[in-house]
């Protein structure tokens, strides 16, 4: 039998649907092996906890619920999208004692076997993880120009080092002292701090939204042929950006394979979850109009 992995997830209580469903696919699409699988919150229900005890089941596999005081994190920018919960995943080496872990966003599938992180060669870096498209802030995190910015959703992470380094400090130290260069919350101070000591995992293994042309997602980004690859051979597809497959009138590819595994949990639901008054009477004119001029 394969060792026990350690998994890390980070969730504030309104993402536990997404949470659950990325726990699901976990356990589908990797069922020969066995994971410590840890959430990092401040706060969960009983209904909650029971619901993803349920998902993770007679796995093999066990739980570990970590209730994290973040008011370390009071007072760093977090932006439209973010919550501080982001922040948490900064804890890892703290609460995780082994040398490494895989730690995943919540707004993600994994649609297949992750067995070639599992065996990885992490060596002295920091982590594996994918680059972020589109990143060009070098000069206002500080970074080398030839450093690649990583995306922090996918990240084998060396807690060793991390632990060595102390990581943690670094990171909330540079955000704190660095706000306006902050965009995308720890991603940017990871990075930041890291500055090219990471080593880069294949682009299947965090298949993010940029990676689809701007324009609907019929196209392939750059046309690059890693990446057509990728979008065709995917691991890990990241719901990245605001075109969650959970939202009314999202348009992503991979939306019906979020709702296959999300309907398999305690979470199944017949109606997006952003299914308002609003937006449902916004989707019916939009859909009669589309179908009065065909």
């Amino acid at each position: 039998m394969n060792k026990t992995i350690d998994i890390l997830f980070a969730s504030d209580k309104l993402y536990f649907a997404h949470l659950a469903t990325a726990i699901f696919s976990l356990l589908t699409s990797n069922p020969k092996n066995v994971f410590n699988i840890h959430i990092f919150t401040s706060d969960i229900g009983m209904t909650d906890e029971i619901n993803i005890r349920k998902v993770i089941g007679l796995s093999g596999s066990k739980l570990f619920i970590h209730i994290l005081d973040g008011s370390v994190f009071n007072g760093l920018p977090l932006g439209n999208h973010f919550k501080k919960e982001n922040y948490y995943r900064l804890f890892a080496a703290n609460y995780i004692f082994s040398d490494l872990c895989l730690y995943l966003d919540s707004d993600l599938i994994v649609v297949d076997s992750l067995q070639e992180i599992f065996d990885f060669d992490l060596g002295e870096a920091y982590l594996a993880g994918v680059e972020n498209p589109g990143f060009d802030w070098h000069t206002a995190l500080g970074m080398k120009k030839s450093s690649r910015y990583f995306n922090s959703g996918v990240m084998l992470i060396n807690l060793k080092k991390w632990r060595a380094t102390n990581i943690k400090d670094a990171v909330v130290n540079f955000v704190r002292n660095n706000p306006e260069a902050i965009h995308f919350v720890d991603q940017c101070g990871l990075n930041a701090v890291i500055d090219g000591e990471w080593k880069e995992l294949p682009k299947y293994m965090n298949v993010q939204t940029s990676h689809f042309m701007s324009q609907g997602f019929h196209g392939l980004y750059n046309q690059n042929p890693e990446i057509q690859f990728a979008l065709r051979n995917p691991k890990i597809i990241h719901f990245t950006g605001s075109t969650k497959p959970w939202v009314l009138l999202s348009r992503h590819p991979f939306k019906k394979s979020y709702w296959y595994y999300r309907n398999k949990t305690p979470y199944k639901a017949f109606f997006p979850d952003e299914f308002g008054v609003y937006k449902a009477t916004k989707f019916l004119i939009t859909l009669i109009s589309s179908l009065s001029k065909k």
